[in-house]
């Protein structure tokens, strides 16, 4: 049995209700019987303590912020020593006979061409390595950096899972669809709750999710579990509590000792 991915795409500017809703989250396992962990995206919000806490994990190497951008090494996220054309760049991420392609999610180029556009009607030569900084600034480099985020996330993921019924992931709105697609995840193997709900649809983002929002207690103001997950998790202990029945059934029938249960990745 597979674990179920609850993914939190939330705009990172806004993170006041995510604690209190993974909170809420690992209780609910908790109570259910299944196990969860949490993985935070960087290591910016892992030396957060109270992010640390509820995952009980004092660190993670997800910290895409200061990568290279296709070989351009970032200081700090001020990218610089740029040796190649910016237009070398987005074949990087754009064409997938390019060498060193990254890929990208395509949901982002219209946006990134945009503001490409805008910086050349301005007079401004895109393929000037000098000014390489001021070009990943203006188109965002969040967006550049997506699949290569995502990359190192899932790979993370992979590394330290166990035998988890449920994985919470603290994706990141622009990074929450590679993470999904690099994962192979089908509808029914994931949950996705955003603060920007909205934009997932205006951008075209996981077209067949139905992404959930952000809904707050009246009287607490506390985030609340969507119901619809809650049927997932419960749905999920029910299928736990089927598979334990089976197998002990069988164990009892065929008189064999207990071996221990290998669980389905």
């Amino acid at each position: 049995m597979p674990p179920l991915y609850i993914l939190i795409g939330e705009r990172h500017d806004d993170t006041a209700n995510s604690i209190s809703l993974i909170d809420s989250l690992l209780k609910s396992c908790e109570a259910k019987g299944l196990k969860a962990v949490f993985y935070p995206e960087d290591q910016s919000l892992a030396r957060n303590e109270e992010v640390s806490l509820l995952g009980n994990r004092a660190i993670t190497v997800f910290d895409p912020i200061y990568v290279p951008i296709a070989g351009v090494p970032s200081d700090e996220g001020k990218f610089t020593g740029a040796t190649g054309a910016f237009s070398e760049v987005m074949k990087k991420i754009t064409d997938p006979t390019a060498e060193g392609f990254i890929g990208i999610n395509p949901a982002f180029l219209p946006s990134i061409e945009k503001k490409l556009k805008e910086i050349q009607d301005e007079g401004f030569a895109i393929d000037d390595s000098k000014n390489f900084g001021k070009y990943i600034s203006e188109v965002d480099h969040n967006m550049l950096l997506s699949s290569t985020i995502a990359n190192r996330m899932v790979g993370e993921l992979k590394k330290h899972q166990k035998d988890e019924d449920v994985v919470i992931v603290l994706t990141g709105f622009n990074h929450t669809e590679n993470m999904t697609t690099r994962l192979g995840l089908s509808e029914s193997e994931m949950a996705v709750i955003s603060n920007c709900e909205n934009e997932f649809s205006i951008n075209g983002y996981l077209k067949e999710v139905d992404v959930q929002k952000f809904e707050l207690d009246a009287e607490t103001k506390l985030p609340i579990i969507p119901q619809s997950i809650e049927e997932k998790l419960t749905e999920l202990r029910k299928e736990k509590e089927s598979e334990s029945f089976v197998a002990k059934l069988g164990l009892e029938k065929s008189g064999d000792k207990p071996r221990p249960f290998v669980r389905r990745i």
